[in-house]
């Protein structure tokens, strides 16, 4: 099983780090998803 960095980012996720310190993750909108 992938670890959930990678599952999001192979669905077009970013996972980061906020200002506060926080994990959140952010949307690529050029992603595409592969069919």
């Amino acid at each position: 099983m992938p670890s959930p960095e990678t599952y999001l980012e192979s669905h077009g996720w970013t996972p980061t780090i906020d200002k506060d310190g926080g994990p959140t993750v952010s949307r690529d909108n050029d992603f595409q998803v592969a069919s």
